[in-house]
């Protein structure tokens, strides 16, 4: 899945850090090139799923 240690990458090349299932539920909704830029852009990891959906629906 999307969670790895900190500061490695995931497998799409993104930083990825410990997201719970819905985060990732969330993530996987968007295209992966939209998914990369969007982990890169923001810290997911320490955002509520509000935050998370309101910044999609902000940069969409």
């Amino acid at each position: 899945m999307l969670s790895t240690p900190d500061e490695e990458e995931g497998p799409n090349g993104a930083p990825v850090h410990h997201l719970n299932y819905t985060q990732e539920l969330i993530l996987f909704g968007i295209p992966v090139e939209e998914r990369d830029q969007f982990i890169a852009d923001n810290d997911v990891g320490n955002m509520s799923q509000r935050e998370m959906r309101q910044t999609l629906q902000q940069c969409g």
